[in-house]
């Protein structure tokens, strides 16, 4: 089970970034190679257990600095520091809609929910709503991320946070954040709102709206 791998040396001592997907992954990787971090963009697995990049840091080691990553792993041991990145509840639940049933087979099976399987291409019939399929995920993912997390942020804030995670990184904070494209990979999507999410699971959706107070979003 991919939950339970031992992530090893070639991590120890890196540091790790966990969010659920289309969270500021790529924005936040691009920011902190301004102040010279490489942090791989991806998910650890395959029987070599090392990454498999979505960023261009293909190279024999392409963790260098650190992984951002949107899978959760219980054995963070290896890692220095693990960093929790959260994105409005809503933003990121609608925006989820456009990445590939790959992606959230794999949170899934992370989370040790292993017994649903979203067929290729098909998001659909998942509680007979597509919200409902990012809105679990959502919701499951940042709850077992907080349980190891030395401390998280919203990316909606980074003017205001950047500089403690610069200080958490070890480098030098610069006078403002680093001004890069903030829609990195950007994919058309639709809109929703709490209406939307409560008519596709409304027990869930109390609990999203609920830890979504809990981070900060009002």
């Amino acid at each position: 089970m991919i939950s339970e791998i031992k992530v090893g040396e070639w991590v120890a001592g890196k540091r790790s970034i966990m969010a659920h997907p289309r969270s500021g992954q790529n924005y936040m990787s691009h920011i902190l190679q301004e102040v010279g971090l490489n942090m791989a963009v991806g998910y650890l697995g395959g029987k070599e257990k090392k990454i498999l990049d979505i960023e261009r840091y293909n190279t024999e080691n392409p963790v260098r600095d650190g992984v951002i990553t949107f899978q959760f792993l219980k054995d963070v041991s290896p890692f220095s520091m693990v960093l929790h990145q959260v994105r409005h509840p809503l933003d990121s639940i609608v925006s989820s809609l456009t990445e590939p049933s790959g992606s959230f087979n794999l949170i899934f099976r992370t989370i040790d929910w292993c017994n649903y399987v979203i067929p290729k291409h098909d998001m659909d019939g998942f509680n007979k709503s597509k919200l409902a399929l990012p809105m679990w995920t959502w919701f499951y993912l940042n709850d077992e991320i907080e349980k190891v997390a030395d401390w998280r942020y919203k990316i909606e804030d980074i003017d205001n946070v950047f500089p403690e995670i610069c200080e958490r990184f070890g480098v030098k904070p610069p006078d403002k954040v680093p001004d890069v494209r903030r829609n990195w990979y950007g994919r058309p999507h639709m809109k929703c709102s709490w209406s939307d999410l409560e008519e596709a699971d409304k027990e869930l959706c109390d609990k999203i709206r609920e830890k979504g107070e809990k981070y900060g979003y009002n």
